[in-house]
């Protein structure tokens, strides 16, 4: 009896870790749709046939002049309590322009992008629920050339909990 007692909870420790720390998903609902990299790693539950379940490891867009673009997402699940990630300024052919990045999600985060400061760690605290987040990305700068913000390792965290 102690041994199928240690196993269940052995059971439910690692079914509670796998759901926390899977993937949640963002499904594009309005405006500009990013270009996306990906890549293929271990499902968190095998489905027949299923070796390998795809994840976004990051969203692109290239913005140029004085131009802003938005895109809205629906989360897979609405208990999100960070939004976290790397938010990249790539200017390789336009050094001096100058990003800016807004994230609503309920609240409103902002921040600029410089050559000089080329990148910002998210670590946003979501009020719950999230029904939606937003990420607008504008250029402050007047100049002609092409400059792109990456998001880097989206990720969209919910509290850990053993217990539902």
């Amino acid at each position: 009896m102690l041994k199928f007692a240690a196993w269940a909870v052995l059971a439910w420790v690692s079914l509670a870790t796998a759901i926390w720390t899977a993937p949640v998903s963002m499904t594009h609902v309005g405006g500009d749709v990013p270009a996306q990299d990906s890549f293929n790693h271990p499902c968190t539950f095998d489905e027949a046939g299923m070796k390998n379940c795809s994840d976004t490891s990051s969203y692109l867009w290239r913005v140029s002049g004085e131009r802003a673009v938005t895109t809205t997402w629906k989360p897979g699940r609405e208990d999100i309590a960070t939004i976290t990630g790397t938010l990249v300024h790539e200017h390789t052919d336009c050094p001096d322009s100058r990003v800016e990045w807004t994230v609503v999600a309920g609240d409103r985060t902002s921040g600029t992008l410089t050559a000089d400061n080329p990148t910002a760690d998210l670590g946003i605290d979501v009020r719950q629920p999230l029904r939606e987040l937003t990420l607008t990305v504008r250029r402050l700068d007047s100049a002609t050339c092409a400059a792109a913000l990456r998001w880097s390792d989206p990720r969209l965290e919910p509290p850990f909990k053993l217990l539902p």
